[in-house]
């Protein structure tokens, strides 16, 4: 699972994601820009 491996490789908590419940809509809450901030964490580690 790429969770498991990103967890494994990074050190960081990883969850999964159900991509529908992402796409519901809306304006961005606090905690939408959050989970996009650590995203883009996770994708700068070497």
């Amino acid at each position: 699972m790429v969770a498991r491996e990103i967890q494994e490789r990074s050190g960081f908590e990883t969850r999964v994601v159900i991509l529908g419940h992402l796409q519901r809509g809306g304006a961005a809450s606090a905690f939408d820009r959050m989970v996009v901030i650590r995203g883009m964490e996770v994708t700068s580690i070497p």
